[in-house]
């Protein structure tokens, strides 16, 4: 392994400052430490108006395909700012979390990252470290960091998904009491398909549906046009256990149509005959 005096003297005697700076992000891609170390130590500058944009993909680079913490930490000592932009306009923190990395999201918030930025799809890096689990398991571990940083349980925009109903939606119940836990609210103002009802379509566990209705949920919430609520989703899956609970906390069996009750199984129908 070549030694910083080795690369120094390699990158001083065959590259312009121009080229110095072009090589800096294919250096920090494959994470070779001591070349980003020789390049910063000849010059290139992190803080000057090109070299923030420079930083910006530096620091992408580093967290989002070289993985290493140790890399971004010697990016933000050389003055880079946790807050740059690439050119997709993602901030450092957003890939970190989408590829799990823990370490590099809690080291990019120590200095200073924005925990709550949204990029242009909409997406904050709770909403990406929720979206990444199906890929990568491991940025479960970052959902769970940010919000003890204060990041939003509910998204910032109104006519999106939101961290609620995406964990569901996926099937994470652990991920979905997280967000709970932290505010998030199970009764959303906006969208057509409120938390509870996405909860029982999915089949979730009777004690994840208790869990909503005991952070208040509405029994009732669904979408009106097409008759479409939890009871009936219940009702539709034979999940008695599910149609006690709903019933118990409110749910109105008068809003479901003649035609999906007709199809309750006998024990199904007991139970509605009992609650009508």
């Amino acid at each position: 392994m070549a030694t910083l005096e080795e690369r120094r003297a390699y990158y001083q005697e065959g590259f312009s400052p121009r080229d110095r700076e072009a090589a800096l992000v294919p250096a920090c891609e494959q994470g070779a430490a001591v070349d980003v170390q020789a390049l910063l130590a000849l010059g290139v500058s992190l803080v000057s108006p090109s070299g923030k944009r420079l930083a910006a993909k530096a620091l992408n680079a580093a967290a989002a395909q070289a993985h290493s913490v140790e890399l971004v930490r010697l990016l933000l000592e050389a003055g880079a700012d946790p807050n740059g932009l690439d050119a997709t306009q993602d901030a450092p923190l957003t890939w970190a979390a989408w590829y799990g990395e823990r370490d590099t999201c809690g080291l990019l918030i120590e200095r200073g990252a924005r925990v709550d930025y949204m990029n242009p799809q909409k997406e904050t890096a709770l909403m990406k470290a929720i979206k990444a689990v199906k890929y990568q398991a491991r940025a479960r571990e970052v959902i769970p960091l940010l919000l003890a940083h204060k990041a939003n349980p509910d998204g910032l925009r109104p006519d999106t998904v939101g961290p609620l109903r995406e964990a569901i939606e996926q099937g994470l119940e652990d991920v979905a009491g997280w967000l709970l836990d932290a505010g998030a609210t199970a009764n959303p103002d906006f969208g057509e398909r409120p938390p509870l009802l996405l909860a029982v379509r999915r089949s979730s566990s009777v004690a994840f549906v208790q869990r909503l209705l005991a952070a208040g949920a509405d029994p009732n919430g669904g979408v009106a046009r097409m008759s479409w609520y939890p009871l009936g989703e219940a009702i539709e899956r034979d999940q008695r256990e599910v149609a006690r609970l709903l019933l118990a906390a409110g749910a109105r069996l008068s809003l479901i149509p003649a035609e999906a009750r007709a199809k309750a199984t006998p024990e199904m129908a007991t139970l509605l005959a009992g609650a009508s």
